[in-house]
C-alpha cells in the first residue's frame, strides 16, 4: 500500500495564514464588541503563528479550541452557515495534513495521532435549537458536554450546577463545575454567587 505523501510545510503555513484572514473577514459581520469575535481572531492568529514557528502540537491543540468557538458562533445567525462550515472544514483538513506530516517524520507519534483522531465524534449541531442546524465535528467528551451546556443556556438563559448535572445524564457536580469554569474563562458564560448557590448565565 502506498504511503501518504508528506505535505509541504510552507504550503500548510500559507494555508493557516489564509484561513486566519478568512476568520477576520467573517467576524467583521459579528455585532460590534462581540466577545466571540475577539476570541476567534486571537485563536486564528495564534494558529498561524504557532505553525509558522514549527510548533505543530500547539497548532493542533489551538485548532480544537477554535472549532468550539466557531460552533458557538455558528448558531447565532450573524453570517451564513456555509461560511462557518467552510472554516471548520478548512481547519479539520489542516489538522489532518499536520498529522500526516508528523507521522512521516517519526513513527513514535503514532499513538498521539490515534488519540487525536479518536477524540473527534460526529454529533448534531444544536446551539440555539430554534435556528437551523447541521452536522459538525466536536472533539472529545469534555467539549461534547460543554456544547450541551451551551445548548441549555441558549434555551433557558441561566442554570445551576444541579440542573446541568441532571441533563448531562447525572455526571458529577464536580465535573459540571469544571466544565462551567472553563466556559467562564472563555467568556461564554458568567457566574453569579458562590458554592451551591451559584447561578450561571449566558454572556450577553
Amino acid at each position: 500500500m502506498e504511503s501518504q505523501k508528506s505535505p509541504n510545510m510552507d504550503v500548510l503555513k500559507r494555508r493557516a495564514f489564509d484561513i486566519c484572514l478568512a476568520v477576520y473577514r467573517l467576524t467583521g459581520f459579528f455585532p460590534k464588541n462581540e466577545v466571540l469575535s475577539a476570541q476567534l481572531r486571537e485563536a486564528s492568529a495564534i494558529i498561524a503563528a504557532s505553525l509558522a514557528a514549527g510548533r505543530i502540537n500547539d497548532t493542533i491543540l489551538k485548532v480544537e479550541e477554535i472549532k468550539v468557538f466557531l460552533a458557538i458562533a455558528r448558531g447565532q445567525n450573524w453570517a451564513g452557515l456555509m461560511n462557518f462550515d467552510l472554516l471548520l472544514n478548512a481547519y479539520c483538513l489542516l489538522v489532518e495534513a499536520l498529522l500526516i506530516s508528523k507521522n512521516s517524520k517519526s513513527g513514535q507519534e503514532e499513538k498521539e495521532r490515534s488519540a487525536i483522531q479518536n477524540s473527534e465524534i460526529d454529533i448534531p449541531l444544536s446551539i440555539n435549537k430554534k435556528k437551523r442546524g447541521g452536522a459538525l465535528v466536536i472533539p472529545g467528551e469534555t467539549l461534547r458536554r460543554q456544547k450541551t451546556i451551551v445548548d441549555f443556556f441558549n434555551e433557558n438563559g441561566e442554570a445551576t450546577v444541579p440542573q446541568l448535572a441532571k441533563i448531562l445524564n447525572n455526571v458529577s457536580e464536580r465535573t459540571v463545575r469544571s466544565d462551567l469554569a472553563e466556559l467562564v474563562s472563555k467568556k461564554v458564560i458568567v457566574k453569579n454567587g458562590i458554592k451551591r448557590g451559584a447561578r450561571y448565565f449566558l454572556r450577553k
